[in-house]
């Protein structure tokens, strides 16, 4: 999630997916990114930090643009996510929702399903968290240069290095 603030009823500017099956480098990630309105959301009653505000206007002006272009309405574009989510789990996989963390991310974006009158499909024990596999790993996940803080590019990011933890903990099988 990229948001204009860091309490769980932040108001969020985009969310971004990474969908990935096999810890083998070469299987393919599929990525998203949902850019959300933010006027609604603010009517909504969620919550923008003049701190978080200021930070995001120091970024490129790709990374702007990347996470403000072509905004959904946010129902909608949490309605897209639950829905890719859901599609795992009625294919029967076995899947985990990551977030880096899921007390910041999976708390902020449940809480704004709430706000929008969705359901989340998952439960607290679908959950996985990308700052543990980070730090077992002894390293963080590298963004493409110049792209730090596309939720789309961080959800990249963030799938590669599980997919390195994976490889390291099983090997190289599906």
């Amino acid at each position: 999630l990229e948001t204009l603030a860091t309490s769980t009823d932040a108001v969020v500017i985009s969310i971004g997916i990474a969908s990935f099956s096999s810890c083998d480098q070469q299987s393919p990630i599929q990525s998203y990114q949902y850019n959300l309105s933010v006027t609604e959301q603010v009517f909504a009653g969620r919550v923008i930090s003049p701190d978080t505000l200021n930070w995001w206007k120091g970024n490129s002006a790709a990374v702007q643009e990347l996470a403000y272009f072509d905004p959904l309405p946010a129902a909608a574009a949490v309605v897209s996510t639950f829905e890719l989510v859901k599609e795992e789990f009625n294919k029967g996989n076995q899947i985990k929702v990551w977030g880096n963390s899921p007390s910041f991310d999976l708390r902020i974006l449940e809480s704004l399903a709430l706000d929008f009158g969705v359901q989340v499909p998952w439960t607290f024990r679908d959950e996985a968290d990308v700052r543990t596999v980070s730090a077992l790993l002894g390293k963080k996940f590298q963004v493409e240069a110049g792209f730090a803080h596309s939720a789309r590019h961080d959800a990249v990011a963030e799938a590669l290095l599980i997919q390195e933890a994976l490889r390291k903990t099983f090997g190289e099988r599906n």
